[in-house]
């Protein structure tokens, strides 16, 4: 037996043993956590924030960041406020979630309030994500391993290292929720609206929740894929129309002014996202990358042509929308759902062992692969 083989071994049975218990959900939720924090050691730039947060709130007493915004909103959720130009704050506008919450509940200390929420919806999250997967995959060791590598890129981690008031967890959990609820159509329409009105760039990320609502089904019953509708997908197209209609009202009837970009913007960041383009496309997923390639070559394979174009399309669109804009590892989070498709998909076309090796080895290059939502190194500014 080689060193490789017995090292392996030594792992799947200490995972088997994990994923045994009854309260192995809860357990994995812990070990994801802690995983989180321990991604970092490559990469500690990020931590950084947290002395900033601490002098905002608990020395100066003010809202850190982003956070402003929202108590600036929350006191007049139709107003304009003019905020310095490329500081993050002028992009917010539209951005009513946070503000009605805080507005209704007669929320202070906003950024104690949301971080704290925020820390126990990412934690909610994992729990939730770590049931969905294992539906997907029948497999507690497989989803162990998925879950890991999902805890150590920006998906899993933005609900910890995210202090600044972005919100994105929030997002990617109303859009997770989406498809969770996939049966119940008006859940999907609630929870997409509200990954809506959180970020805009929800609204392009939900193709690929409205593609995986199409496909999920009938790829689970071994159906024939063809162009079939359902109610969860005219959910999806109602909270487009909601979401479009509501952004029109409140540009052309109450004046709410939109993000201001100035001339030549995009084409500035298309220019910087070609120079560093491997970068700018792969670090959002890091090792995942491995999976979509593999899932997609085997429908390329089984000729499954209906299936991978909007697949592609719809994941091309939300991970190319994150090349014209400063900050692509949170804009391109937003296709996560790509990875339940190709999770699905190998699950079908692979062996348990074959999947298992392949989520283990996913898991480890996300692990050591250095988070790159922000550096402070000379020369480098990633987010």
């Amino acid at each position: 037996m080689s060193i490789l083989t017995g090292y392996l071994e030594k792992i799947e049975a200490w995972v088997a043993s994990f994923v045994s218990a009854e309260n192995w959900r809860f357990k994995t939720v812990l070990l994801c956590a802690l995983v989180v924090v321990l991604s970092f050691f490559n990469n500690i730039s990020p931590l950084k924030s947290f002395g900033d947060f601490y002098q905002s709130v608990f020395v100066d007493k003010t809202e850190h960041f982003l956070y402003q915004t929202v108590e600036d909103r929350a006191r007049s959720l139709t107003s304009n406020f003019d905020y310095e130009p490329y500081s993050g704050k002028e992009s917010r506008t539209f951005r009513l979630v946070a503000p009605i919450f805080v507005r209704v509940l007669g929320i202070s200390h906003i950024s104690i309030v949301l971080y704290g929420l925020q820390l126990f919806c990412g934690l909610f999250f994992f729990y939730m994500l770590t049931g969905f997967i294992n539906d997907l995959l029948k497999d507690k060791s497989a989803t162990l391993y998925a879950m890991l590598g999902i805890a150590s890129i920006y998906l899993g981690a933005c609900f910890f290292i995210d202090n600044g008031g972005y919100g994105d967890l929030f997002s990617y959990f109303f859009l997770f929720l989406g498809i969770y609820f996939a049966r119940k159509p008006y859940l999907v329409f609630i929870f997409l609206s509200l990954a809506f009105w959180n970020d805009e760039r929800a609204f392009v990320g939900s193709g690929i929740a409205f593609v995986w609502l199409w496909w999920y089904p009938q790829f689970k019953a071994n159906e024939k894929i063809k162009i079939k509708f359902n109610w969860s997908m005219v959910a999806v197209i109602l909270a487009w129309g909601a979401w479009v209609a509501g952004r029109y009202y409140l540009m052309n009837v109450v004046g709410m002014k939109p993000t201001y970009n100035p001339d030549g913007e995009f084409a500035i960041r298309i220019q910087q996202s070609i120079d560093s383009l491997g970068f700018r496309l792969l670090w959002q997923f890091e090792g995942w990358w491995l999976l979509f390639l593999l899932a997609g070559a085997i429908l390329w394979t089984k000729k499954e042509y209906l299936a991978l174009a909007p697949m592609f399309i719809a994941g091309a669109a939300s991970t190319l929308s994150a090349m014209i804009i400063y900050d692509s590892t949170r804009s391109g989070t937003f296709a996560f759902i790509t990875i339940f498709f190709c999770l699905a998909i190998c699950k079908r076309y692979l062996t348990d062992r074959q999947l298992r090796l392949i989520l283990l080895g996913i898991a480890i290059l996300c692990f050591l692969h250095p988070m790159a939502n922000k550096t402070h190194g000379m020369g480098f500014f990633l987010m």
